[in-house]
């Protein structure tokens, strides 16, 4: 027999019986659609963690601190806790994260950019306003790289000292103090809406001015003897970032005009006698006692969580958003597992259908497996005729179960999506049910390689008939 001839006969045997191969068919279906949408629902599970996740930071980002029972250079615990999260390099009162240590960093391998950042609180004001800014102090060649590119205006220049990119509320934040009645607002875009909001300042027109001193912008302050006003700094707004999570409330500065400010904050908080009350009054920097922290920057994820290991090895204390992917991820191919098992069932259910309904078929055409052989046809035509009714059984059910899936997904996506932005504080942005190429693939594979199953036996009970007796029968 060709093979023309084979698969027009298995078409011509399946809608004799119409009613029973819809059926045998149905069962595929549900099986199909059943281990399909379960398996989806833990995909868009894990599309919603990790881009809510990346909402809230960056997935290929690390933050390296020194070790919390750091010692200071003159002695002096600068923080208490617990031993390092696991480290097997120097000990923790010659570990400096310094200028040497941020190379060793970009040594390890897949890193995009590594800097050190300075974090400094100040006091802000521009005409009647005010607020108290947070500004971060980070390499300049790093803040691309970082993705803190503004929307408005340009990065870092070098044409001006203290040079500034805001995020993108900050200059909602400022505020007349005077002003009792003053509204406060709030806006983010996973509200879905425009933000209508004006902010509070002109950035790149008001003349703004921050100092350290908390006197900055009062009126009748009487300081210490011996003591005088700070000079206020003038900021240079050169750019404002779009939003985003992370950076939103962070005012960016060139790492080395921090450093300044901080050295002169700390020699200015001594004059003071800040020291009695906590401070040192000892100047803190990349060349004596190093940096606080450091941004390590990946370019792609599959490296972040063995760079992530390569620095905690070195004694520094690491954490990144990737952990808590990790985790999440974890639960979810546990949830995977247990829903295809589930949907698992039904497709086992559908494979005896599959089965009873080739046995069925064979009884019924008895007579004809009898003729076949005596006009020719080999034991290897019989094993394909019933084989290829199994399989296309199976293909049918996979390929309506995977069309219906999709519908059954939309259903949800539709119905489903408001409640779901609701349980995430609107942090989700896709779907519940997500059905990628490869599902689809291994679904309809899966339900042919189930019919070919389920018919192998039938197809062996066919060939091993007696010619002679199948004729004979009635």
């Amino acid at each position: 027999m060709s093979s023309i001839d084979t698969i027009s006969m298995c078409f011509r045997n399946l809608f004799k019986r119409k009613l029973r191969t819809f059926l045998t068919v149905l069962s595929v279906i549900v099986g199909t659609c059943a281990i399909t949408i379960m398996i989806s629902l833990t995909i868009g599970m894990n599309k919603n963690m990790e881009e809510s996740l990346s909402q809230m930071g960056d997935l290929l980002t690390v933050n390296v601190q020194r070790p919390y029972n750091y010692y200071g250079a003159g002695g002096g615990m600068v923080m208490i806790s617990g031993s390092s999260s696991g480290g097997t390099g120097a000990s923790s009162n010659e570990l400096l994260l310094n200028d040497d240590a941020v190379e060793g960093f970009r040594q390890i391998d897949g890193v995009l950019v590594a800097t050190a950042f300075v974090d400094l609180s100040l006091k802000a004001v521009s005409g009647k306003m005010q607020t108290w800014l947070q500004i971060r102090g980070i390499e300049t060649e790093a803040m691309q790289l970082l993705g803190l590119v503004p929307d408005r205006g340009t990065s870092f220049t070098g044409a001006d000292k203290y040079e500034a990119v805001f995020g993108y509320n900050v200059p909602f934040d400022f505020y007349n103090p005077r002003d009792r009645f003053q509204e406060w607002s709030y806006w983010s875009p996973f509200e879905g809406t425009e933000d209508t909001r004006v902010p509070s300042v002109d950035i790149f027109e008001d003349k703004i001015q921050f100092s350290y001193d908390y006197n900055l912008g009062e009126k009748n302050v009487s300081y210490q003897e011996g003591t005088k006003p700070v000079k206020p700094y003038t900021l240079k707004p050169v750019g404002w970032l779009p939003y985003k999570s992370d950076s939103s409330y962070y005012v960016y500065m060139p790492l080395d005009d921090v450093l300044e400010i901080q050295e002169e904050q700390q020699k200015w908080e001594s004059n003071q006698q800040w020291n009695q009350m906590g401070g040192t009054g000892r100047k803190n920097n990349r060349r004596d006692e190093g940096y606080n922290n450091v941004i390590v920057k990946f370019t792609d994820i599959k490296y972040v969580t063995d760079g992530l290991k390569q620095i905690r090895d070195q004694g520094f204390e690491a954490y990144g958003m990737i952990e808590s992917l990790n985790e999440m991820r974890k639960m979810t191919d546990s949830m995977q597992l247990l829903f295809g098992a589930i949907g698992g069932v039904s497709l086992f259910i559908a494979a005896i259908g599959i089965a009873n309904t080739m046995f069925m078929s064979i009884y019924e055409r008895t007579k004809e497996i009898g003729v076949m052989k005596v006009i020719g046809a080999t034991l290897r035509d019989i094993r394909s005729l019933f084989l290829l009714e199994a399989a296309i059984i199976g293909f049918m059910g996979g390929v309506l179960g995977i069309g219906i899936s999709f519908l059954v997904s939309m259903l949800i996506n539709s119905n489903g999506i408001s409640f779901l932005n609701q349980m995430s504080y609107g942090m989700n942005t896709g779907g519940i049910s997500s059905i990628p190429l490869w599902l689809c693939l291994a679904a309809l594979g899966g339900a042919v390689v189930i019919g070919t199953i389920s018919g192998f036996f039938p197809a062996r009970r066919a060939m091993k008939l007696s010619a002679l007796s199948a004729i004979r029968t009635e």
